[in-house]
């Protein structure tokens, strides 16, 4: 069928993915942290500038959607550290191209974040 994807209408399945990266630019927004920091390989001596997206969460079904959705990072597991009332932790992180990638994706929804996923897409530009 024509016009048809799994179902659903071609804007029906458009208006469901624009939902889906407005959520995730709210759930970065509140939870995520966009980075950018020198990594020195010792090996070589050589610097360069990582810059990174993450989300951490106690909430693993979450970080899994966040990476099915966009279909690339890692996934890192914490496990609880300290005392009471501490949680094991789910991390999702795209770093270098990728988070570059993942910034591209959500820098028109986000509002909180807005600045810092500018400095990754023009540091790529």
């Amino acid at each position: 069928m024509h016009g048809v994807k799994d179902g659903l209408t071609e804007k029906k399945a458009r208006a469901m993915q624009e939902k889906d990266r407005s959520y995730l630019a709210g759930l970065f927004d509140a939870d995520g942290c966009a980075s950018n920091y020198m990594q020195r390989y010792k090996k070589s001596n050589k610097t360069t500038r990582v810059h990174s997206c993450e989300i951490a969460m106690t909430n693993k079904e979450v970080i899994h959607w966040v990476k099915n959705f966009v279909g690339f990072g890692n996934i890192h597991y914490k496990a609880k550290v300290g005392g009471m009332g501490k949680k094991p932790q789910w991390r999702y992180r795209a770093s270098h191209r990728l988070a570059l990638k993942f910034a591209n994706i959500i820098m028109p929804y986000s509002i909180v974040k807005k600045d810092k996923l500018k400095e990754i897409i023009k540091h790529y530009a």
